[in-house]
């Protein structure tokens, strides 16, 4: 990870912690036999990195709620929200993989808690990714359902394969 020694760390997204969270996804990269993470499932990589520098900002109170929440917007207005996180060519030539990508993370990280009563997170699906050879589309819907159920997965399904965009969510719903 590179990070230039001004980045602040208030910052709506923290720099620091987007780099800190690729050190964690192990199978971001391509391997001898191919890429590690299909192209449907690329989006990830960026996308759970901003939602996770967001969230962790939230949490360590150096932004507000309405911040966290204006970060996750960027993904509902075009180019981004027009973007099919599944089809990279439809998010080729702008950041729809970290504006939309970060904002479906953060709706299905939302919906696997309140699916399970908070026994699941989004950090279920990041162990599944690491612990895989590859990891595509597929595999995230497989998860979902596993986890959440039907309703879960046709919700990854939506807003992954369609150029669908989920809402943002208030702060009593994020409590």
């Amino acid at each position: 990870a590179r990070v230039s020694a001004d980045q602040a760390v208030d910052a709506p997204v923290n720099v620091w912690v987007h780099e800190y969270v690729h050190t964690r996804q192990y199978r971001d990269a391509a391997t001898a036999s191919g890429d590690a993470v299909a192209n449907d499932a690329h989006w990830l990589i960026e996308g759970s990195a901003e939602y996770y520098a967001a969230r962790a900002s939230l949490q360590d109170g150096r932004i507000d709620f309405d911040t966290f929440q204006d970060v996750l917007e960027r993904g509902t207005t075009s180019p981004a929200a027009d973007a099919v996180l599944a089809d990279p060519s439809t998010w080729a030539n702008n950041d729809a993989e970290y504006e939309k990508g970060a904002l479906v993370v953060g709706a299905i990280d939302r919906e696997l808690r309140a699916a399970t009563n908070g026994t699941v997170t989004f950090q279920t699906v990041m162990n599944d990714w690491n612990s895989a050879a590859t990891f595509n589309a597929s595999d995230l819907e497989s998860i979902a359902r596993a986890e959440g159920g039907d309703e879960l997965a046709a919700f990854v399904r939506e807003y992954t394969t369609t150029a669908a965009t989920p809402s943002t969510w208030d702060r009593d719903t994020h409590d």
